[in-house]
């Protein structure tokens, strides 16, 4: 249905929260003292609590959830439809390809590809039948999370009907076996792993024998000179018929000039049965400005290692001179057990233009080197591969005789006795990156190419006489925006969302609006310096408007070297302020900052971990408009734990702190409140918000807070219950809502809104807005078998008005470990109210697309909206 719209423009007042972990209970509980924040006290219930099963109504099965439709007047409001917060216009650009044939004919190519904003790993299989069959799978980041590295570096491997895919992020070698026949992959197996801030490990090749015995051989920055990481060459042997795959260790360092500082990088590999051959760049003669390529053979599958030998030498088979260079080394074994070796050499210069040499190996010693490439002087001849088809020898590299801005494919070709020169792909824009690979009759050629305006993945294959049928490898894939931890603020029927956002692959905050009539548009966002190095954390983002307009953003990040601090700051017109530091003391670990307001009075809190003894404590400040007070701890003493989630909130007399924690031992969750006024002398007290119990591992977490103009608090959190009373098992996770009128005092029974996920916990974080009459809007994730969703509810006078499904297999990725590191997951989103047209706008995590996180939106139009339809009026 399509309408004009005409809405009112109101005055409104964004209210953030946070959360927490906890458990329940269904009678107002007593205020608490210290003694109960003792964690070396037995578990004790507190006074007037009792098990759940008292809590739950009475009788069996499944407990009454609320009603799933709306009921009266709601039935007549509407939904908008979800739509993304924005797009990514700039094109999916692939390169770096290389490729495997395989014996049956086919071939595989794999390649570096951005249309998931993060660098990864995409590969086709390449079947050349009368029509050619290409089927596009994605290979690296299968199951990823925001926090994922970019990946680089992408080698292959392949056998009979699988393939082996090795590739670096930002500190590790990984390795993968895919099975064609199936379409399965291992999960990832981290071949080696560093430090990220050294980045130990990259470039890596891979080798194997036919039957999943693999050689990965990578650069490594484990040894340093002094301050100076100059890089060696290692490689392991992997079972590549586990699964997943497994991989020895310790590795063998290939280049044995141990102790000496010089620079080993680039290797390539090649495997002939039992004979493996590791060729690299090595500076020990001449230094990292003029490297020399060397090579070292085993004849046992990697079990033991010969001495290094240098390979290149002048074309009249002298020995390099001192301004000699040789770089990029390929390396292939040929039918007759011979091994052939190109490389790019220069003279004279680092910065020469190169030509292509290559060399063979006949089981004694390395030949002098032919020149292949027919380039005139000073024209650059770079970047060359190897393959041999039988006896015959291919060597394809970049060649910039068609000038210094554009290069072509070239080629040369050695019979037995003689090379021969060709070109191989001369098309408009670059070609570049060429990789080569031989197999069963067929010699495969991939490269990265532009002639459509972007970088693509081609191929083509060698028929004897020349590279035909040359053909598009990649599909046309958008590129999709990389978004997560949506935070919303509305007022005057406009509103606003920060988001992060990795489109530049590093962690960025990024700032949209949108009027009640129209899409979202780019806004001037806060002033991170992400892009000079700042670390923004995205566990938290918060966003609120205060009563003059202006909106406030809260975060935390690495400000080096203060580690991770909590920032403020504030946008009047289109101008952000300089970001400011919301506490005073230097501190080791500032996370999930939670940001209020009241009028023009700002309330921030937030969890401090101290290294030195890896305690937790929260803290709380605000701002009445003179600048941040000095913040206050908010709990009697600290705890050991990673951090805790908290949530803020105020009524511009008291702060408010609501958190979780699960008694240590036995897990029974508790949420908790702490309140106190802003006058220096005041002093805290405590009240536990969900009812106390005594059941043992039954989380409650992530509260959220918010305070309606008559001061009634709201809380909501997820918890478990038991499904039948007398029972203990199994116990179901649902979304809880309570109320307090007296300050937090005293809290109203949990309302169960809605269930979660059946029989299990799981890390689902509500959020909360408010509107008049005594109206409240969670949204939550909810699991329900193999499904992940977000759904809404409306509560009224502490009745669900409505429960609705928002987002369907949104597939967000939950909390746990990912490739050896543990991520939070990404199941929060956000809502906010604006009562302009009587809306709550919602913000969800979405991955249904099946390749990256991004962030949705719908908006909720209340019975108060009244839709208006406009006729053109004429005028006589």
């Amino acid at each position: 249905m399509r309408m004009t719209r005409l809405l009112a423009f109101g005055a409104a007042i964004a209210f953030a929260a946070s959360s927490a972990s906890a458990q329940l209970v269904d009678v107002p509980p007593p205020l608490l003292t210290p003694a109960d924040f003792d964690p070396s006290a037995a578990p004790q219930l507190l006074p007037g609590a009792f098990e759940l099963q008292d809590w739950m109504p009475s009788g069996t099965g499944e407990p009454p959830l609320a009603p799933q439709s709306a009921a009266g007047t709601w039935a007549a409001a509407f939904w908008l439809p979800l739509t993304p917060v924005n797009t990514d216009p700039r094109p999916s650009l692939q390169n770096a390809p290389v490729v495997a044939a395989l014996p049956n004919g086919e071939a595989f190519a794999v390649w570096m590809d951005s249309r998931n904003a993060l660098p990864d790993v995409y590969g086709t299989r390449w079947a050349m039948t009368l029509t050619p069959l290409l089927q596009e799978v994605r290979v690296g980041h299968r199951r990823p999370n925001y926090d994922a590295p970019g990946l680089r570096h992408a080698a292959i491997a392949g056998e009979n009907n699988r393939v082996f895919v090795a590739w670096a992020d930002e500190a590790r070698i990984h390795v993968v076996r895919g099975d064609l026949s199936t379409g399965t992959w291992t999960s990832p197996t981290i071949v080696v792993a560093g430090s990220q801030w050294e980045a130990i490990a990259v470039q890596p090749k891979l080798a194997t024998d036919g039957n999943g015995n693999l050689v990965v051989v990578w650069t490594d920055f484990r040894e340093s000179d002094g301050r100076i990481r100059l890089g060696d060459v290692y490689a392991t042997r992997c079972n590549g018929n586990a699964t997943p795959i497994a991989c020895s260790n310790p590795a063998i360092r290939i280049n044995d000039d141990v102790g000496a500082a010089n620079a080993q990088r680039a290797p390539a590999i090649s495997q002939n049965g039992n004979q493996i051959v590791v060729v690299w760049e090595d500076g020990r003669e001449a230094g990292p400005d003029y490297p020399r390529i060397y090579a070292r053979f085993s004849d046992d599958g990697g079990q033991s290692w010969g001495a290094n030998l240098r390979v290149n030498k002048r074309l009249d088979g002298n020995a390099p001179s001192s301004r000699d260079s040789a770089t990029s080394p390929a390396v292939t074994h040929a039918a007759d057990g011979s091994v052939w070796v190109a490389w790019e050499h220069r003279s004279g210069a680092p910065t020469a233009a190169p030509d292509i040499y290559v060399a063979r190996w006949n089981g004694a010693q390395w030949s002098t080197p032919w020149r292949v490439d027919a380039a005139p002087p000073r024209v650059r001849s770079a970047a060359p591969a190897i393959a041999a088809l039988g006896n015959e020898v291919f060597v394809v590299w970049q060649d910039h005789r068609s000038g210094h801005a554009k290069t072509d494919l070239y080629s040369a070709h050695w019979n037995g006795s003689a090379w021969t020169e060709l070109p191989a792909v001369i098309a408009p824009g670059m070609q570049r990156a060429p990789a080569l690979s031989a197999a069963n009759g067929r010699v495969y050629l991939v490269w990265e190419d532009e002639r459509n305006g972007q970088a693509d993945v081609y191929g083509a294959v060698w028929t004897g006489k020349a590279w035909e049928n040359p053909m598009l490898l990649n599909t046309a894939a958008p590129r999709l925006p990389y978004q997560i931890s949506p935070a919303l603020a509305a007022a005057n029927g406009r509103a606003h969302i920060l988001f992060a956002d990795r489109r530049e692959t590093y962690t960025q905050l990024h700032l949209a609006q949108r009027s009640a009539s129209g899409g979202w548009q780019p806004a001037p966002a806060p002033p991170t310096d992400a892009e000079n190095g700042t670390i923004v954390d995205h566990g938290r983002i918060n966003l609120a408007i205060d009563q003059s307009g202006r909106l406030h953003a809260v975060w935390s990040d690495v400000y080096w070297t203060r580690g991770l601090r909590v920032r403020h700051s504030v946008l009047s017109g289109t101008t952000w302020t300089d970001p400011i530091f919301v506490t005073r003391q230097i501190t080791d670990y500032e996370m999930l900052p939670s940001l209020a307001v009241h009028g023009n009075t700002l309330v921030a809190s937030w969890s401090h971990r101290q290294s030195s003894n890896q305690h937790v404590q929260l803290y709380a400040s605000w701002n009445t408009g003179s600048g941040w007070v000095t913040e206050t701890a908010i709990l009697t003493q600290t705890f050991s734990a990673w951090n805790w989630y908290s949530s803020a909130a105020t009524d511009g007399s008291y702060v408010y702190v609501a958190w979780h924690r699960d008694d240590a031992g036995n897990g029974r969750g508790r949420i908790y409140l702490a309140r106190r006024l802003m006058q220096p002398s005041a002093t805290w007290s405590y009240s536990q918000i969900n009812p106390p119990h005594d059941d043992d591992w039954c989380y409650h977490r992530y509260p959220r807070l918010a305070v309606d103009s008559a001061g009634t608090l709201h809380a909501v959190w997820i918890g478990c219950a038991r499904r039948n009373p007398s029972n203990s098992w199994p116990r179901d996770y649902y979304v809880f809502y309570a109320t307090s009128s007296d300050q937090g005092a005293t809290w109203s029974a949990p309302l169960r809104v809605h269930l979660i996920s059946p029989d299990s916990y799981f890390d689902s974080r509500p959020a909360l807005t408010l509107a008049p009459s005594s109206r409240a809007m969670i949204l939550y994730p909810v699991r329900l078998g193999t499904n992940r969703e977000f759904a809404a509810a409306l509560i009224q006078n502490g009745s669900v008005i409505f429960t609705r499904t928002l987002t369907t297999n949104a597939a967000w990725v939950p909390a746990g470990m990912y490739d050896g590191a543990w991520y939070g997951g990404d199941s929060a989103g956000d809502v906010v109210y604006d009562p302009s047209g009587d809306r709550f706008v919602f913000a969800v995590i979405d991955r249904s697309n099946g390749r990256a996180p991004r962030i949705l939106t719908t908006e909720y139009f209340g019975p108060n909206f009244f839709p208006r339809s406009f006729v053109p009026m004429v005028r006589r």
